[in-house]
Order: structure tokens, then C-alpha cells, then sequence
């Protein structure tokens, strides 16, 4: 479909407001109060045990997120390291056993890259057996063992050379550089990982404040600059459109092609916005 084709079903002030750079009606609320980490728990075992290994590493996901101000719950350990094999061997020497539970698995997506979970000391590695359904529309809490994934950092875009030996967060503009080139990536094997960041960025971008204040953008590397500004804009990470636009964006950039600048690189596409008009055209349906 073309993006002629594509405008003509959207209402026409919705797409005057987008082209117009309408902040007011795009812009997220303001986040809560930034959420506590406690960077002494003992959930950050793993982690501090590969460091003191020297196997270089860095906490990811849920983590993260909520160390830069994302109130989210936290599910399972993602740790990235440089050496897969080494970091596996450092955990089981000390306890760690590795586990089948939620195996290749990033929450509910199935990753095509390797990912190897362990469980602390103590804890069963087997899954336990789920318990029966309940008969009619009842259910049954179903709780599995907190498991610690180990990710090859490379795979998701983060350079460890770079990253603070004795920090078991990563930086921000780091954190971020990474995702959006995971989101840009231009490898078909890479959907599910794609899509499992892009949550991550959706998360990012509603709640910390640091992201969406003016000056952040020069911390980004200068070839994500561009995309930053796309989703500030208002650009809905995570869809294919906008990961192929701004793969595209990017390239040319690369090349010499484009000029970064501070605004949207188009306003024009409203698939680029699908989201935004989507929930809006549902509640202009509902009004009328």
C-alpha cells in the first residue's frame, strides 16, 4: 500500500498535528517519581561474581531499565558477557547450575542467538511440573525459580571494552546506542531479538526524563542521533516500518547522503505513527 493510499483512511487534523510537530497531543505524560535499585542485592550475585572473575559484563533488560528510572517489576537476570563459555564455567565453579527453564526464551519471545540460564545455588535446576488447570475460568499461579540468562553481548549490540569495569549497570547513552542499533539491525534472524528491545526503548523513552531533555542527544553516537530525534518526535519504536525507515535514514547518513537534523526525518508517512493514529482514529470512532 502506498503511503498515499495509506494517509487517506487517517483523519485529516490528526495528520495536519503530526506534520506540525504537535508536541502537546504526542508527547507522553511526565513518569512517575524514579523508581530505588538496591545495587547491594544479592540478585546482582552473578554478576559481581563474573566481575571479580574478570569476565566482563553488564547487566541488561529489566535491570537496566530500572536502574535509569523505568518503574518496572524485575523477572529474570540478563547479563551480557563477552565470553559465554568462560562466564558459564565462572558461575557453575561457584554454585550456579545451568537449567531448561524458560531455555531460549527472552520473556515469551524465542530468541534465534544463544542464551544460557543458570540457577543460583541452592535452587533445583529442573522445572517443576505445572500444576493441572483449574476446571471453569479458574486459574493457577504458576511460579518458576528466578534464573540468571547470560546473553553474548555482541548479539545485542553492547561493547564491554567500553564499559566501566567495576559498574554492573551500563550508561546510559550506551545502554541506549545499543537498542537502537539491536532495533536497526538488518538481519532477518533478528526479529524476535528486534522486537523484544523495542519494548525495552518504548520503556526508556516514556520514563526517564534525562532521554527526552534537549542536550541528550549528544551523548548518543552520531549516526543514532537521527532516530533519537524520530522517536522523541513521536515515531512508534518496535514496528517494522519504523525499523526499516530508520535503517534506511541511518544508512544515508552514513553514506553522506542526509543531514542529521533536530526534527523528524518525515512527518508525512502515517504508518510511522501507527499507534498514535490507531488509538486515536478508535477514540474519534468511539466519540462519534
Amino acid at each position: 500500500m502506498s503511503v498515499a493510499s495509506s494517509a487517506r483512511r487517517f483523519p485529516t487534523e490528526l495528520l495536519d498535528a503530526i506534520r506540525t510537530h504537535d508536541r502537546a497531543s504526542l508527547s507522553p505524560p511526565e513518569p512517575p517519581s524514579r523508581p530505588t535499585i538496591d545495587e547491594q542485592s544479592e540478585r546482582y550475585d552473578a554478576c559481581r561474581a563474573l566481575q571479580a572473575a574478570g569476565v566482563r559484563c553488564t547487566l541488561w533488560f529489566e535491570d537496566a531499565d530500572r536502574y535509569h528510572g523505568v518503574p518496572t517489576v524485575l523477572f529474570d537476570i540478563y547479563i551480557l558477557v563477552d565470553d559465554m563459555d568462560a562466564a558459564e564455567r565462572v558461575l557453575t565453579q561457584v554454585g550456579w547450575q545451568p537449567t531448561t527453564i524458560n531455555q531460549g526464551k527472552v520473556g515469551s519471545a524465542v530468541l534465534s542467538s544463544p542464551v544460557v540460564r543458570l540457577v543460583p545455588p541452592g535452587v533445583d535446576p529442573i522445572p517443576p511440573p505445572k500444576p493441572p488447570p483449574l476446571e471453569g475460568n479458574g486459574s493457577v499461579f504458576y511460579r518458576l525459580p528466578t534464573t540468571v540468562a547470560l546473553l553474548p553481548a555482541h548479539v545485542w549490540s553492547y561493547d564491554l571494552t567500553t564499559h566501566p569495569p567495576d559498574s554492573l549497570f551500563p550508561r546510559l547513552p550506551a545502554l541506549l546506542d545499543a537498542m537502537i542499533d539491536t532495533t536497526l539491525t538488518d538481519s532477518d534472524e533478528m526479529g524476535h531479538e528486534r522486537w523484544a528491545i523495542g519494548i525495552h526503548i518504548a520503556y526508556l523513552y516514556h520514563y526517564v526524563r534525562e532521554i527526552r531533555d534537549p542536550a541528550f542527544v549528544q551523548s548518543l553516537r552520531f549516526d543514532n542521533r537521527q532516530f533519537h530525534n524520530d522517536i522523541c518526535a513521536g515515531m512508534m519504536v518496535g514496528t517494522v516500518p519504523v525499523a526499516a525507515h530508520g535503517r534506511r535514514v541511518r544508512e544515508e547518513i552514513r553514506r553522506g547522503e542526509r543531514q542529521m537534523i533536530e526534527q523528524c526525518s518525515d512527518w508525512e508517512d502515517p504508518r510511522l505513527f501507527f499507534l498514535i493514529v490507531h488509538n486515536r482514529t478508535s477514540l474519534s470512532n468511539a466519540d462519534g
